[in-house]
């Protein structure tokens, strides 16, 4: 069992209150009281990031249209591509 002493890695510009720590991210490190060095990660955080249609509305349409080129920005404003997710 890891006897965790601080962590590195971690998102510096906010601050969790309380209790007045800081983001661990996915490539955060631990330090372990017995191994010494940042040996513990994180595996699987289980948080998925499902964008949203405001994300879809304040996407660069050019840049997207460089990185997927098969998809048209300004077609999905005309209907929910994450409908599916709601569907029971």
């Amino acid at each position: 069992m890891p006897n965790i002493t601080k962590w590195d890695g971690f998102y510096e510009k906010e601050k969790y209150d309380p209790p007045g720590g800081y983001i661990i991210l996915e490539d955060s490190k631990a330090t372990c009281a017995v191994a010494g060095s940042p040996c513990v990660e994180i595996v699987k955080s289980g948080q998925i990031g499902v964008p949203s249609s405001k994300n879809l509305k304040n996407a660069d349409k050019e840049l997207q249209a460089n990185v997927n080129p098969l998809i048209n920005m300004t077609d999905l404003d005309k209907q929910d591509p994450y409908e599916f997710l709601n569907a029971e």
